[in-house]
C-alpha cells in the first residue's frame, strides 16, 4: 500500500534492452548531496540538475498530482480557519515512521526484511520509499488532525456504542495470547491433512504450557505474551493493525469482530480473573484473562464515546471524504501546466 491514489504505486522504468538490471543493495541515507547542490542524480558521469527534472516531472506528471496539490492547500487552508497547528517536520517524521511499521507489520507480519526486499523489487530503499510517501503523508496527517476535531453526530453515539460494548452494552477488558496452527509454514507450502493435524497438536500443546505458566503466576501473563506468543493483531480503530505482543496482549475493550469473534464468543460466563482457554480457531489457539467486565448502559456512555472518537485513527475513507467535502466547497480555478 503505496497511498491512497493509484499513481503511487511507482514510475515505471523503461529498460532499452534486455531485461532490467537487479536493483543495487539498498544504501544508507545521506544527509549530503554527492553532487552539486542542485543535483538529483549522477547518470553515466553526468548530473541531472534539479531544475530540469522539476520542469519534467510537472510538464509530464504534473496533472496526475495536482489533485493532492490542490487538496493539501485545501486542508491547510481549513487547519488555519480552526485555529489549529499544522504539523512540523518532526511530527511528520513521525507519522512515516509509524507507516514504515504499519507496512511492515501489514504485509510481511512484522519482519523488516521482506519489507525491505519488496521496496527492492520496485527499485526503491527506504529513503526512496519515504520521498514517495511525500506525496500524501502530509495529506492524511493534516486531514486526520481535522477529522479528530471534528464532533460526533448524533447517529454516531450509538454506532460507536455497539461497536465498542455491542449491542447488549458489555465492556469486556482482556489479556489474550495467540499460539498460531501455521507458525511453521512457508509461503506457498502446501498443508496437507496429516500435516493440518500435527500443526494444531503442536499449536495447542504450546498453548496448554502458556496456560500453566500463568495459572502457576499470574502476575506473568503480559511478559509471556511479549515472549512466548505468535504475531497477532487488532485493527487499530479499524484502519491498520497494532501487534498485541509488546502491549501484553491487552485489549480494552474486546469487540465482536476482533480475531473472527472467537474469543469473544468464547469466553461464556467467564467472570474478571478468570482463565479461559485453550480456545480453539482456524488459525490457532487463544489462551484469554479476564480482566474486568461490566455493563455500560448507552444513556451513561456519553463521556466515553466522546474520548474514544477523539483519540481514534481516523480512516482512509473518512479522509477521502473530507477531501471531497472540502473541495465541493472550494472556488478552484485551473490553469494549463504546459506554458
Amino acid at each position: 500500500m503505496f497511498g491512497m491514489r493509484a499513481h503511487l504505486c511507482g514510475f515505471l522504468l523503461a529498460c532499452p534492452q534486455g531485461d532490467p538490471p537487479k536493483p543495487a543493495p539498498a544504501a544508507p541515507a545521506s544527509t549530503e548531496r554527492p553532487g552539486s547542490s542542485d543535483a538529483v542524480a549522477r547518470v553515466n558521469g553526468v548530473e541531472l540538475p534539479l531544475e530540469g527534472f522539476r520542469d519534467w516531472v510537472v510538464a509530464t506528471h504534473g496533472w496526475r498530482h495536482l489533485d493532492d496539490y490542490i487538496d493539501l492547500a485545501l486542508l491547510r487552508q481549513e487547519t488555519a480557519r480552526l485555529g489549529l497547528a499544522l504539523p512540523t517536520a518532526a511530527e511528520l517524521d513521525a507519522a512515516f515512521e509509524q507507516d514504515w511499521r504499519d507496512q511492515i507489520l501489514l504485509r510481511h507480519g512484522g519482519t523488516e526484511a521482506g519489507w525491505i526486499e519488496e521496496l527492492a523489487k520496485a527499485g526503491l530503499d527506504r529513503a526512496g520509499y519515504r520521498d514517495r510517501r511525500a506525496g500524501t503523508l502530509e495529506i492524511e496527517v493534516v486531514a486526520r488532525r481535522l477529522l479528530q476535531r471534528q464532533r460526533m453526530k448524533p447517529e454516531q453515539y450509538r454506532e460507536l456504542w455497539e461497536k465498542e460494548f455491542g449491542k447488549a452494552g458489555e465492556r469486556v477488558h482482556v489479556r489474550v495470547a495467540f499460539f498460531s496452527k501455521l507458525r511453521s509454514v512457508r509461503p506457498g507450502q502446501r498443508v496437507d491433512q496429516e500435516m493440518s493435524a500435527k500443526l494444531e497438536a503442536e499449536a495447542r500443546e504450546r498453548a496448554d504450557r502458556f496456560l500453566a505458566a500463568v495459572t502457576a503466576d499470574r502476575a506473568s501473563f503480559g511478559r509471556l505474551v511479549a515472549s512466548d506468543c505468535d504475531l497477532f493483531t487488532v485493527p487499530r480503530f479499524d484502519t491498520l493493525p497494532i501487534d498485541l505482543r509488546p502491549l501484553g496482549g491487552e485489549i480494552e475493550r474486546l469487540r465482536s469482530d476482533h480475531f473472527g469473534g472467537a474469543v469473544l464468543a468464547g469466553l461464556g460466563a467467564a467472570k474478571a480473573g478468570d482463565l479461559v482457554g485453550p480456545l480453539s480457531a482456524p488459525s490457532g489457539n487463544y489462551v484469554v484473562e479476564i480482566v474486568k467486565r461490566e455493563a455500560v448502559p448507552f444513556e451513561s456512555a456519553t463521556a466515553e464515546l466522546e474520548a474514544i472518537w477523539a483519540a481514534r485513527a481516523p480512516s482512509a475513507s473518512e479522509v477521502f471524504h473530507l477531501r471531497q467535502e472540502l473541495r465541493t466547497k472550494a472556488a478552484i480555478e485551473r490553469y494549463p501546466l504546459h506554458r
